[in-house]
């Protein structure tokens, strides 16, 4: 079975779960979500998913992302 990890603001990870949960509550284990806060720097939340994805490495894992290129801009900003 595909994993699901949505990546996104906070709460928005999380409420995405909570309805894909709702209508394929069968599904409800292989979805997870991570709720990302704006405070958090871009070690926290990639040693965050990197240890929360640990458990499944047998598993396909779907990754989707609210916002496209905001992680690019935070290393962009790093290296000025």
């Amino acid at each position: 079975m595909t994993r699901l990890v949505v990546i996104a603001h906070a709460p928005l990870a999380s409420a995405l779960k909570h309805v894909a949960a709702h209508v394929f509550p069968e599904r409800a284990d292989s979805l997870v979500a991570f709720d990302v806060d704006a405070a958090q720097s871009l070690e926290s939340v990639t040693s965050l998913l990197l240890a929360s994805l640990q458990g499944g490495l047998e598993e396909e894992t779907l990754i989707l992302a609210d916002a496209f290129g905001v992680l690019d801009r935070r290393l962009d900003a790093r290296n000025e």
